[in-house]
Formats: structure tokens, sequence, C-alpha cells
């Protein structure tokens, strides 16, 4: 036994010790429980409260008044508020006790539609309300998942998706303002994430989801309630009707091994590819069409960097809108289409609105978003790095380091999915974890994750699951290669799929590795796939594999980590909302159990009102003041926050 055995041992020892002193005990108006956490000092909870205070403001649509609606939160959750003047004052409209989810403002009215669920259920209920009228807001739901709701043209009616029927079926419903009646309109026969992108006239442009890269578009005519397929084989991603809805502009990959743009004639001929010289995927949601629809933006996911074009619809030709560089989001135009309203974020900077005339190039600022006083100019800028993995595969990944020579401890963070992206924008917790306690943070795209191509997007499907953690082993070779970085103090930390990375990680590589955190994650892909809410199991059972096939869930058993605890001797903390609808809390149950049977050390956090994220600002504190002090306690030990 090397000595660093021994030493790791007795570590374990003392802090399973100290563990079982940690009694569980409730906290945050009893809707939190942590097990096995040992008492938070105050002086992380003075540590996390600025950065626990960090806002956004996420542009939701323009205001009847020439103003915008944003989402942000004051106080514990996401409201509604609206923004009159660049620059102006930020008026809160909701004061919910749940965060309001998705807004979309009424057209030629003065309504808004939102979405919202009580305690992270996903049970979203759809709400009208007028903001100028001060009246409660009114529920035109009752029940199941609604979601994706579309206005016609005329802001007379709207559709929506809603699993009211039988909780499995995506059916598309419409409802009239007039009658305050709603009915379905189309009814879904499969399994699939069904809804509408766009409407003109009696046309609605239709997106059916199967999988990232099984994605189809349809038309569904109102008046008759009929549906006809226009664009499938592959990923066809329905984005907006052209010109007097004589076609539509989607994305798809055929022939590609990207998402282009591609306008595609409606009443026949050929589908034109608009973007064949742009060497990257086209953002299938972040888009908008201008109300005379003779103008449309488009987003190009360029390695991390978010490239915006303003393209004219007559004769396809585009040109690169000059932003910030980073991340933009969900670009609006003005009711007079002669502003474009939007997102922009950077890593040192969260999201807010801003705005620039059509053809100009000056930026208006709309919102200032705090960061509980810390000053951003000193936030750490991420460099974007590639590895080769164990076939050579090159992998991505963005490097945060703190100033000075190091060696640093290093948390690897991995993104969820797994089809996502992990992208440089604003992250608290990665500027805290850096400037705080001088670790560096490396998040990897490994294989799997979306914007680097089909073929990449499938390289850990079904049996080859385990190669991406591979991916992460040859990250931990790279780590040790580079002398400002401390390979001997190394953890994971991720969340939903990312969870499973972290664990299951942990599995492959404990020797070289100082612990994990894993929130909401996947522990058990076959109970995982058996409890997930039925209208996603489908969808989930394409990207891992179906459990009901008995090779497939004798390989699913295999590489679940709660299947693999004995072999994982590092601490852990496990987070878990109990309305998770999506990765159920028993997944956190299970690992937290089989490795205490092990006798190892895990802190276990539940939250009573969340589901699969944390909505709730003192959640969320609770959960930051927690994983900074287990950073502390098995990362960095001996190491004190800095002065």
């Amino acid at each position: 036994m090397t000595l660093r055995r021994v030493f790791a041992l007795l570590y374990a020892i003392v802090t399973l010790a100290a563990s079982a002193m940690a009694a569980e005990r409730e906290a945050n108006g009893g809707n939190a429980i942590l097990d096995g956490v040992p008492e938070i000092p105050a002086e992380v909870v003075a540590t996390v409260q600025p950065y626990a205070e960090a806002r956004t403001a996420e542009l939701v649509g323009w205001a009847p008044n020439g103003g915008v609606f944003i989402k942000t939160r004051f106080a514990e959750t996401n409201q509604l508020h609206r923004v009159d003047v660049p620059g102006g004052a930020r008026q809160q409209l909701t004061f919910l006790p749940t965060p309001v989810k998705d807004v979309y403002p009424q057209p030629k009215g003065k309504l808004v539609a939102y979405t919202a669920d009580i305690g992270g259920t996903e049970d979203t209920e759809i709400f009208l309300f007028d903001p100028a009228s001060g009246k409660p807001a009114m529920k035109i739901t009752n029940g199941a998942r609604n979601e994706y709701v579309l206005w016609s043209p005329d802001g007379r009616r709207l559709v929506y998706s809603s699993t009211k029927r039988n909780g499995k079926q995506h059916d598309i419903w419409i409802y009239d303002l007039e009658t305050n009646k709603a009915r379905i309109l189309y009814e879904i026969s499969d399994t699939a994430d069904w809804n509408g992108t766009d409407w003109e006239g009696d046309r609605i442009l239709l997106q059916k989801y199967v999988s990232i890269t099984d994605a189809s578009v349809w038309v569904l005519d109102v008046s008759t309630g009929k549906a006809a397929s226009v664009a499938s084989g592959g990923a066809r991603y329905a984005l907006r009707f052209g010109p007097e809805a004589k076609g539509a502009f989607i994305t798809s990959d055929e022939g590609s091994e990207f998402n282009r743009l591609v306008y595609l004639p409606l009443g026949g001929g050929s589908p034109h590819i608009i973007t064949e010289s742009i060497p990257w995927t086209i953002d299938e949601i972040h888009h908008a069409m201008s109300h005379d629809r003779k103008r449309f933006t488009f987003i190009a996911k360029a390695g991390g960097v978010d490239h915006l074009y303003l393209l004219d619809t007559g004769n396809f030709k585009y040109n690169l809108i000059e932003t910030p560089v980073g991340l933009v989001k969900f670009p609006q135009f003005s009711p007079d289409d002669r502003y474009l309203a939007m997102n922009l974020e950077t890593a040192r900077a969260s999201r807010d609105v801003f705005s620039m005339r059509i053809g100009a190039l000056r930026m208006e600022r709309w919102t200032y978003s705090e960061c509980g006083g810390l000053p951003i100019e000193q936030f750490v800028k991420p460099t974007l790095v590639k590895y080769n993995s164990f076939d050579g595969l090159e992998i991505p990944a963005f490097l945060y380091k703190p100033t000075g020579k190091g060696p640093f401890p290093v948390i690897v963070s991995i993104h969820g999915g797994p089809e996502d992206q992990f992208l440089p924008g604003f992250n608290a917790d990665f500027q805290m974890w850096i400037r705080e306690l001088g670790v560096a943070v490396v998040a990897p795209n490994v294989r799997g994750s979306s914007g680097y191509g089909r073929t990449y997007l499938g390289l850990d499907n079904g049996f080859k699951r385990e190669d991406s953690l591979k991916d992460i082993g040859a990250l931990l070779d790279w780590i040790k290669a580079q002398p400002n970085l401390d390979s001997s103090r190394v953890a994971l930390y991720g969340g939903s799929y990312g969870g499973y990375m972290s664990t299951g990680g942990c599995a492959m590589f404990s020797e070289r590795l100082r612990g994990c955190v894993s929130y909401f994650g996947v522990q058990n892909f076959v109970t995982f796939l058996e409890r997930t809410k039925p209208y996603r199991q489908n969808a989930r059972r394409v990207e891992y594999g179906d459990e009901r096939d008995p090779k497939m869930r004798e390989f699913l058993s295999k590489i679940s980590p709660v299947n693999n605890t004995g072999k994982i001797r590092v601490s852990m903390l496990i987070e878990a909302g109990m309305n998770d609808p999506r990765v159920p809390a028993s997944e956190a149950e299970q690992i937290v159990s089989a490795m205490r049977s092990n006798g190892v050390d895990v802190w276990w956090v539940v939250f009573k009102n969340e589901g699969h994220g944390l909505d709730n600002k003192e959640n969320l504190a609770l959960f930051r003041q927690a994983v900074l002090l287990f950073w502390q306690q098995h990362l960095i030990p001996a190491r004190h926050f800095r002065p």
C-alpha cells in the first residue's frame, strides 16, 4: 500500500467520523434536509452571499409601450418585469410564490401569457395576464404539462402542447380568448415532443422531436386539424415561415455534419441551403423573424462563441451583426421592425438586455444586472484548450485559471444533457471557486456534446456510454502534464447526466480524485429510464439505450454508478430535488445508501420544494455553501478562504 493511500485512508476515517456526528437536520424553513453535512460555518455563509446575489435579466419580448418585458429576480424567484427605456427602472409585474417560467407577449394586444409550476414539478400551467390592469392572472389550463405557447397573428387565439389527455402524448391544443374555451386541435399518437414554432394564416409550423438526431418538420392546417410532414429524416428543426408562408426556414443536417439553415419551399421545389459556407451548427432555438417577414436572424454556434447574423428573406443574403464576444440569446424585433433586442452574456458579465437599430452599429443597454458588489473586471476569462482522448479523438475544453503560477487544484465541471454543450457564459460558481479557493476549473465538451457535428454527437450512444468517461480519464492525463495544475488534487462536479459522469468518473478513476459533487444525477440507468416521466422515456431510450432489451439492460446495470460503489473511495456530495420529474430523487437515495454501506463519507442535500434545478434563491445559496465547504474539506484541506 502506497504512502499516499495510507494517508487517504486515514483522512477518510477522520472525515467519516466527522460526518457521523453531523446529524440530519432541516434548513430553509423545512424545505431543505441536510444529512451528513457538517454545520456550515458563518465564514462560508458570508463568502457565498455576494455570489448568491448575482442576477440576470432575461429578455422575453417587447412591451406595447416600446419598452421590454424581462425576467429577473429581486426576492426568491424569477418574476416578470417591465423596463420602459434603456437603463430604466425594472418594474415588477408578477409576485408569485413560484418562478415565472416562459413568457409570451400577445401580438397586437396588451396581454401576456406565461407558464409556472409549483415546486419544480414541471407540471406547468398557462396563465393570461394584463400587466396594466393589476388584476390577478387567469389560469387557462388545468393539470398536466402545458408549454410552448404560440399566439395567432391577430392575438385572438393561442396553441400550446399539453399532456392533459393521458400524461404521455404532447397533443396540440387551441384556446380561443373570445369563448375562453380550449380543445385538442391535433391529437398525437406517438410519444415524441411536439410544439408549434410559427403561425401564419391558417397554418402552423410544427416541430416533432424524438431525439436530437431525429426531428422532423410538419405543417398543421388550423381549419381542418390535419397535419403533414414536410421535412423528415435526420435532424430537421422548424424555425419560421418565410414571406407569405410560401416556404419555411428550417435547420437540417442533411448532407452535413452540422445543422445548416435551409429554406424549404412548401409548394414544391428544391430546398435551398443558405449557410453552406458557415462550418458551424445553426442554433434551432434562438432566432427571430421580423413582423413583415423581410428579415430573419440566426445564430451560429462557433466553438463556444455565438455569431449573430441578419438575413434578407428575399434574396437569402446575410451579414454578421457585430456583438461583444460571448453568448447571444433570444433576439426579438420591435413591433415596428426598426430595432432588434437581445440578451448578451460573457464570462465576466451575467445576462443582460441590449438593443440596436437595424443597420446601426451602436448597442444600447437596457438592464444592468448586479453581482453582489463584486469586482467583475477581476473575474477570469476561460481559455479554449484541446486534448486527445484514448482513441485519438480531440476533445475541446474551457480552462479557467487563477492568477499566479500554481500548481492549482482542479475542479472538472461536466455538463448535462448528455447532448448539451458547455458554453463560456457567466458562471458565479466558477468565479467563486477560483477567487475564494484558488482553484482552476476545466469544463470539457466530451464526446456526445452538441455543437461539434453529428458524428461527435453520437459517439457515446448506447453501448458506447463509457467512452465519454474515458474522455475524463484522458483529461486527467492532460491535467497531469500541465505544470500549473495539481493532478493530486482533482475533483469532479456535474448535474443530471453530468451527475452520472461525476459519480461514474469516481468509480473509474477513484485513485486519481479527491471527491465529487453530483446534483440531481443519474445513478442507475435502469431505474432512471423506468421512473422518469412517461413523456420523456422514449427520447431518453434513444440516447442511453432501451432498458427493456435484456442485453442493453444488463449493460446499463453494469455501468451504473450505484452498482460500482465498491470501486469508489472518495467522499461525495449528493443533491436531489424531491419533485424532480426527470431524474427522480430515488436515484440519489440509491447512491447514498450504497456508498454509506461501504463506509464512504457522503454528504446528502435534499430540497423538498425543488425539481430538476434550483429555482429558489435560498436553496441555491444553501447548496453553494455546502459545495464550498465540501471543496474546502476534501479538495484543499488546510487551506482557508482568500483573505
